[in-house]
């Protein structure tokens, strides 16, 4: 085990490093997750060279966007109450 500066340490190692280390066992980061992230990034870059001409959207769907995210950040507001 190595502290802060890249020098070994003596002895146990301390509550910090093991928390961290729990932590990333717990929320791991494989190679499954970077294949997934470098899918869907390739998805968001080349995916709109293949759409055609794009109109604007109707104004009543840019209303309802807004309106319906609104709904839903309270509706979980309240259930985690």
């Amino acid at each position: 085990m190595r502290n802060v500066k890249g020098k070994p340490t003596k002895g146990r190692p301390s509550t910090r490093s093991i928390k961290l280390r729990d932590a990333v066992e717990q929320y791991r980061w494989g190679i499954g997750s970077t294949v997934a992230m470098i899918v869907v990034v390739l998805c968001i870059v080349f995916l709109p060279l293949g759409m055609g001409p794009v109109r604007q959207p109707p104004m009543s769907i840019l209303f309802i966007f807004p309106i319906l995210m609104a709904i839903i950040f309270f509706y979980f507001n309240r259930a985690s109450k």
